[in-house]
């Protein structure tokens, strides 16, 4: 399966304020879905690229498994809400006493092809039935919650590829991939 993403923001509904530039917001973006790509093992980074002509606009190809979806499309709009949440604490609340899981699902609002490709994983038949095995042993189903901390670990990766595709500079999937490794073996000492 080919995963697309593409970013597109209204400049007056864009969860992003005044001082956050779009080309920026939309590199970290583009950047978490690069970064994700790599995350898991049955997938691949093909391209990413912003456009530096429309502000708000950038695109990912990868491949990845169908089972991988969720995660794809929910690693750019964390990137995002990520970057313009700034140095917080992930457990704090902003100035709109909104938590950072709710600024996640303001991006995902505004991301009508990444919110569509997250719903549609989210409400495949196999995910539906893990929901409703976990319920029956008196479990939450809630894979966000460990991709927050599985994304939140690489961050400082995932802003490092912000910065090169803001740049224009091609971002290769080996390159990512090295970026990552480097991350668990990092984590592994």
């Amino acid at each position: 399966m080919t995963f697309t993403s593409s970013t597109r923001f209204a400049l007056s509904s864009a969860p992003p304020s005044a001082e956050h530039d779009l080309l920026d917001v939309t590199a970290h973006h583009e950047a978490g879905h690069a970064m994700a790509a790599v995350m898991r093992g049955g997938s691949s980074l093909r391209g990413v690229t912003i456009d530096v002509d429309r502000p708000g606009h950038g695109l990912t190809l990868l491949r990845t498994a169908p089972w991988d979806t969720g995660f794809m499309a929910y690693a750019g709009p964390w990137a995002e809400a990520r970057f313009v949440w700034g140095n917080r604490p992930l457990d704090a609340h902003n100035d709109n006493d909104c938590t950072f899981s709710d600024c996640v699902v303001g991006v995902l609002l505004h991301q009508s092809d990444d919110a569509a490709m997250w719903g549609a994983w989210h409400h495949e038949p196999a995910q539906e039935s893990v929901r409703q095995a976990m319920a029956d042993l008196g479990m939450t189903f809630a894979p966000e919650e460990v991709w927050d901390r599985e994304l939140e670990l690489v961050w400082p990766e995932i802003q490092t590829l912000a910065q090169r595709i803001r740049a224009g500079e091609s971002v290769t999937d080996t390159e990512v991939r090295d970026l990552y490794e480097a991350t668990l073996l990092d984590v592994a000492n």
